[in-house]
């Protein structure tokens, strides 16, 4: 979908459900260049009353944050994709990696995506974050509009 006001593609699910890994691989086999803009690239931007909160990665866990996210985005050509992942591998892949607090994933994971209303969803504990990757291409580059944020708003 190429128009004016470019494409955004909003990737949401639990912490170590592989988002930066999908993006890294989007960002790879897309055409036109899409930046990172993930909420951990801007948290330290915030006013310190902010920054005594956990720090919950890119996802949206508050209701406040899927408002703003529906009322900024569901006028745009904005695509809404899951992430899942069973918990257990949420929690394993937590585990293995030393920049996690663990308990994040647990947290978050009836959270995240209890919305359940997405332009796409994937799965990384059974695709690979390329194959997630091209997935979404194939979503973006249909003739098939973004939905997900218009019926958001009208819930």
């Amino acid at each position: 979908m190429n128009t004016e006001n470019g494409t955004i593609i909003i990737l949401n699910g639990t912490s170590s459900s592989r988002k930066t890994s999908i993006l890294k691989a989007l960002q790879d086999i897309m055409d036109e260049p899409y930046m990172e803009a993930g909420i951990d690239k801007f948290i330290w931007v915030l006013p310190d009353r902010y920054l005594d909160r956990p720090l919950w990665d890119d996802v949206l866990v508050e209701d406040t944050w899927w408002q703003g996210c529906i009322e900024r985005f569901s006028k745009l050509p904005a695509y809404l994709i899951g992430i899942r992942c069973p918990l257990e591998v949420l929690e394993e892949r937590e585990k293995s990696r030393r920049n996690r607090t663990l308990g994040q994933a647990h947290l978050q994971f009836d959270i995240v995506l209890g919305r359940g209303i997405y332009d796409l969803e994937v799965d990384t504990s059974i695709l690979t974050a390329e194959e997630c990757a091209k997935s979404i291409k194939e979503r973006i580059t249909s003739e098939e509009p973004p939905s997900a944020l218009k019926i958001l708003a009208r819930i």
